[in-house]
Formats: structure tokens, C-alpha cells, sequence
């Protein structure tokens, strides 16, 4: 039933999860929110949304899940602080994303 919905959607966003890749594998227009997975490596073809630059540098530690050997079944932050989740990621920028694929 969510394969459904998700299928016939006019757009999806989400975070990096089983539903952000099923709305890929339907073709579904997404819009991937990525933060300790890099969305290099992972999206297929949403829109990613990583997080912003922080003190004028790129924040060094996105993607930090890449580097815990598997299984992972902890993700903690190698920082202290998760900047990336809780201020990396803006709604602007969400929107933009959004934009670019509602033109």
C-alpha cells in the first residue's frame, strides 16, 4: 500500500531511508535529505540536500556513517554536537530543491 502511494505521488521528500528508494525505484520526483550517509554514494536520483557549509568550510564530517565498518547499529556523531541534523539542513534549502523540480 505505501509502494502505492508513494508511486503515484507528484513528489516525495524525505531523509535517507527505505521509503526515499522506493519513490526512486518508482521514478517518483524525490527530494533526499543527507546527512552521515553522502548522498554520492547512495541516491539514485533524488535531488540531495546536504548539509550546509559551517564557519566557511565544508563540515568536515558529513557522511560519517561511511567510515563504521558494517553492521551499523549505532550512529553517533563523531562532532558531539549533530550539527547536521539538527542545523545543517534548512528549510530553504529543502524548498529549493523542491523548486527545481516543480519548474
Amino acid at each position: 500500500e505505501v509502494s502505492f502511494w508513494i508511486a503515484n505521488a507528484c513528489l516525495f521528500i524525505g531523509t535517507d531511508s527505505s521509503l526515499l528508494h522506493i519513490a526512486q525505484a518508482c521514478g517518483t520526483p524525490s527530494v533526499g535529505l543527507y546527512t552521515c550517509a553522502k548522498a554520492e554514494y547512495r541516491s539514485t536520483g533524488a535531488l540531495a540536500v546536504v548539509p550546509k557549509e559551517f564557519t566557511g568550510e565544508t563540515l568536515s564530517c558529513y557522511g560519517c556513517l561511511h567510515e563504521v565498518s558494517p553492521p551499523v547499529t549505532y550512529v553517533g556523531c563523531k562532532r558531539g554536537d549533530f550539527f547536521c541534523v539538527k542545523e545543517g539542513i534548512s528549510p530553504e534549502m529543502v524548498i529549493d530543491r523542491v523548486k527545481e523540480i516543480l519548474k
